[in-house]
């Protein structure tokens, strides 16, 4: 091997690592933007179940039963009712939920970040924002 060769090959081996460093920068910030984005789902995802959960379980409590929970989420989220599916539209997309009644009272956007109270009079489930 000449001496004025390795410079050549030097230069050529650290441009092959730079490459390869930049594809990893690449690739994490790729992985770090989609791991933001299944948080913000997992979030929206536990918010409208712990709801269906307390309708659901107000609804098969019978009359007189109620149950208050915070309801905590994304600022731009909300929520609704329609028939016997709750909805959570967010930022990210939206999710929905099932209910095992569509006798519900609610108003038509459910406010997250609040505390909310359901009760069940007579067979109808009552969702209010307290």
């Amino acid at each position: 091997m000449k001496k004025g060769q390795e410079t050549p090959e030097f230069i050529i081996i650290l441009g092959l690592l730079m490459f390869i460093l930049l594809i990893v920068v690449v690739m994490y910030g790729d992985l770090s933007m989609s791991s933001e984005i299944a948080k913000g789902q997992m979030i929206a995802t536990r918010t409208n179940h712990a709801l269906a959960y307390a309708i659901n379980a107000v609804a098969e409590g019978g009359d007189g039963s109620s149950y208050v929970l915070y309801v905590m989420g994304d600022d731009t989220a909300n929520m609704t009712i329609s028939g016997r599916v709750l909805y959570l539209n967010y930022s990210g997309g939206m999710v929905s939920a099932p209910l095992t009644t569509n006798r519900t009272s609610a108003p038509a956007i459910i406010p997250v970040n609040s505390y909310i109270n359901v009760s069940n009079s007579n067979g109808l489930v009552t969702v209010t924002p307290m």
